[in-house]
């Protein structure tokens, strides 16, 4: 059986293996954060004929590419928190003296230490879809930061139109904020048809009239609306 250790970094990874007892197969060497490394990588897996436990640290998406290689490749490999490397090696030496070379010996030392439980298949859609939903996370609060930010100056400017969609800034009020962005140019509307087409709009022409008859007689400042960007 054979204890890989990888220790990832943005351009190059750094591999040591060791055998069942520990002894260093070949001394450390690196490797491109690349195709043609990523081949030499595999060559030299496959010419290790017995059993493989690969491990790295988690580093984010530095290793995202050579992960999804061992998987297409056929290898399985574990990925541990850094801290628990780093509190292996103390518990092992006094000394801190470390390198790229250094580390991935003691990933390698710290595979053997543990119980192999490697990555499922297919990880990488996992990964993605946690990506997508930090994504979607980030979007919605900046929605709602803008969706503040937009209050506020209708507030000061046109305090009647919020009020005047029960609150809600719908698919119409929008609509009309990009289009038409202060009370004076939304007082002198004249297509009403865009309106009515909007979908869940439900903007009658009753509604049509009273929208503009608040804007031109307004209680705010009239100033400039910000310019409305879809949410």
């Amino acid at each position: 059986m054979y204890f890989v250790g990888i220790d990832i970094s943005k351009f190059k990874h750094d591999c040591a293996v060791l055998d069942g007892i520990g002894d260093l197969v070949t001394p450390s060497w690196s490797f491109a954060n690349d195709c043609e490394g990523f081949s030499t990588l595999k060559n030299f897996l496959n010419s290790l004929e017995d059993e493989k436990r690969i491990g790295f640290e988690s580093t984010g998406h530095y290793g995202q590419n050579l992960k999804l290689f061992l998987e297409s490749n056929g290898f399985t490999f574990m990925e541990f928190n850094p801290l628990l490397i780093s509190r292996f090696v103390r518990s092992k030496s006094l000394r801190n003296t470390t390198n790229d070379s250094i580390s991935a010996q003691n990933i390698a030392r710290y595979v053997m230490t543990v119980e192999y439980k490697p990555y499922p298949p297919s990880f990488y859609h996992m990964d993605k879809l946690k990506s997508l939903t930090r994504f979607r996370d980030s979007l919605v609060r900046q929605r709602s930061r803008q969706l503040v930010e937009l209050t506020n100056v209708l507030d000061k400017t046109f305090p009647e139109f919020k009020p005047f969609f029960k609150g809600r800034l719908s698919v119409t009020a929008l609509y009309i904020l990009s289009n038409y962005q202060t009370p004076e140019k939304i007082a002198n509307m004249r297509a009403y048809e865009p309106l009515r087409k909007l979908p869940r709009g439900h903007f009658t022409m009753s509604d049509f009239v009273q929208l503009k008859a608040l804007a031109k007689n307004t209680a705010g400042l009239g100033a400039r609306l910000l310019p409305v960007r879809p949410v």
